[in-house]
C-alpha cells in the first residue's frame, strides 16, 4: 500500500524484536481481546499505509461489516516505518493480528517460522486460482497457499517534472525506452539547466529497480536455490551507471541521497531534479500533492531498445492470516470480501491498487482523475507484455537489498562517498548476500 516498502525496512523485523515502542503505533479503532477460542465473530486486523490508504481500507471494512454483522472487525494501522517492528514482536509474543498485512521481504520469513496459516482448502474462493501467471508464485510457498492479494501495482515506474522539461525545451520518452535513452535525457536535463539542476535521484539502492533492471538482463533477484539470481557483472553495469551519474552531476551526490528519509525529500517535488523512480500505483500521486509542478508518469526502462519490459506487477496488499488465529472462518470472509468483491474495489479506488482484471479496469478508469488514469494506462502498457514472475523472497532478503542498511545499500553508498572502487563494492555485497542468504 504505502510506498516506503521494500527501502525502509530494520534488522529488528526479522524477528529480530527491538524495543516495542520504536516507530509508528498500531493504533487501534475498537477495543478487542486477543485470539481465543471465544472470538470465531471478531478479528483483529493489523495494515499499514498513507492516510488516504488507510481511509480507504477502513471504507471497505465498514461495508463488509454491513453485511456482516456478526462479525466485529477491530482495525490497528500506521506507517510504514515501524510496522513490522511491532508486528514480529506480537508474533514472538503468542499475541499477533487474525489478519494482517505483510510485504515481500518478509514472505518467506514468515512462512518458514509458521506464523502464517496455509489458506489451501480456500484458495479458489480467495481468488488465488486466477491470479495473473506472473502472480501465482507470490501466494503460494512450499507447495501451499498462503496469501490474499489485492489489488495490482506496477514497480516501478517513471515520474518527471514535465513542467521543467517543457522550460529546458526537452521531451521525455513515454515508452519503449531504454536505460541509454534515459541516460541521455537526464543528462541534456542538467546540461540545459547549466547544472542547477540534477536529471534524475539516484535510485541505485532502491530494490525496486534493481529488480527491474536484472528482470530485463533476463535475471531474477533471487535463484531458486534461495541464493542471488544475478551475477558480479549485472551489479558492476548497474553501479556503473550511478557512479557516472553522480560524477557528470546528473544525479545528486550521495550525501544528499543518503540523507532522504521519503517523498518529501525526493529532488523532483524540490524542483531539483527532472525524473524520479517511483512505485507506479501511488507514488505518482504521493509526489503530485507535495509540489505544484505537473508530474507525469511513464514506464520504467527497459535494458535493451524492444527488449524485455523488467517491471513487474504486485499487489498492492498481501495478506495473511495468522497460525494462532481461532477465527479463521471470519477471517476467509472478510479476505474473499477485499480480494473478490465490486463493493471492496469501489470501496478501495486506485489506492487499493489497479484492479488485477481487465473488467475491474475498465469500471474503474472513468471514476478516476487523469493522473490516477496514468497509473492504469501505464499499467495497461507493461502488462501486455511478458511480465517476469513475482518471487517469494527467502529468508534474509531484506537484509540482502530491502533493509535501510542492505547490502545494496552500503554497496551503492561505498561508491557514492568514494569510500571502494566498484569492483570492491560488487565483491563485498556478494560476500555480505552469501552470508545472509546461507544463515
Amino acid at each position: 500500500m504505502d510506498d516506503g516498502p521494500r527501502s525502509l525496512l530494520t534488522r529488528r523485523t526479522l524477528f529480530g524484536l527491538g524495543l516495542a515502542g520504536a516507530g509508528a503505533a498500531l493504533l487501534p479503532a475498537c477495543s478487542a481481546g486477543g485470539s481465543g477460542a471465544d472470538r470465531q465473530g471478531k478479528l483483529d486486523v493489523a495494515f499499514w499505509g498513507t492516510q488516504d490508504q488507510i481511509a480507504a481500507t477502513l471504507s471497505a471494512f465498514k461495508i463488509f461489516q454491513r453485511d456482516h454483522p456478526e462479525i466485529a472487525v477491530n482495525s490497528q494501522y500506521g506507517a510504514y516505518e515501524g510496522y513490522f517492528d511491532k508486528l514480529a514482536t506480537r508474533v514472538a509474543g503468542g499475541n499477533p493480528p487474525d489478519i494482517f498485512q505483510i510485504d515481500l521481504p518478509f514472505l518467506g520469513d514468515y512462512t518458514s517460522r509458521k506464523a502464517v496459516r496455509p489458506l489451501d482448502e480456500h484458495a479458489a474462493r480467495l481468488g488465488l486460482d486466477k491470479l495473473p501467471s506472473s502472480m501465482k508464485g507470490l501466494a503460494e510457498f512450499g507447495g501451499h497457499s498462503y496469501f490474499t492479494l489485492v489489488g495490482g501495482i506496477t514497480q516501478p515506474g517513471m515520474a518527471y517534472n514535465a513542467d521543467l522539461l517543457g522550460e529546458l525545451g526537452l521531451t521525455a520518452q513515454e515508452s519503449d525506452w531504454t536505460f541509454e535513452d534515459f541516460e541521455k535525457v537526464a543528462t541534456a536535463v542538467a546540461t540545459a539547466s547549466k547544472g542547477k539542476v540534477w536529471g534524475t535521484n539516484d535510485f541505485g539502492a532502491a530494490v525496486v529497480a534493481v529488480e527491474s533492471y536484472m528482470n530485463g538482463r533476463g535475471k531474477a533477484l533471487y535463484a531458486q536455490n534461495g541464493g542471488l539470481g544475478f551475477d558480479e557483472t549485472d551489479l558492476r553495469e548497474w553501479l556503473g551507471l550511478w557512479d557516472r551519474l553522480r560524477k557528470s552531476n546528473v544525479a545528486p551526490p550521495m550525501d544528499y541521497t543518503a540523507a532522504q528519509a521519503g517523498f518529501q525529500d525526493y529532488p523532483i517535488v524540490k524542483g531539483k531534479s527532472a525524473f524520479s523512480q517511483i512505485p507506479t500505483a501511488r507514488g505518482a500521486a504521493a509526489l503530485q500533492a507535495l509540489t505544484k509542478a505537473k508530474i507525469t508518469l511513464t514506464t520504467f526502462p527497459s535494458v535493451s531498445k524492444g527488449g524485455v519490459l523488467g517491471t513487474t506487477v504486485v499487489p498492492v496488499a498481501i495478506w495473511a492470516v495468522s497460525s494462532r488465529s481461532q477465527s479463521v472462518a471470519a477471517a476467509v470472509e472478510l479476505l474473499s470480501f477485499l480480494a473478490g468483491s465490486d463493493q471492496s474495489a469501489a470501496a478501495l479506488g486506485i489506492q487499493g491498487g489497479v484492479p488485477l482484471d481487465e473488467a475491474g479496469r475498465k469500471a474503474l478508469y472513468p471514476k478516476l482523475k487523469a493522473g490516477d488514469q496514468a497509473i492504469v494506462d501505464v499499467f495497461d502498457e507493461v502488462s501486455r507484455g511478458d511480465l517476469a514472475p513475482v518471487q517469494v523472497q527467502p529468508s534474509g532478503a531484506a537484509q540482502v537489498l530491502s533493509a535501510a542498511n542492505s547490502a545494496i545499500v552500503k554497496a551503492n553508498q561505498s561508491v557514492g562517498f568514494g569510500q571502494a572502487t566498484i569492483d570492491q563494492a560488487v565483491a563485498e555485497f556478494f560476500t555480505q548476500a552469501e552470508r545472509i542468504l546461507s544463515n
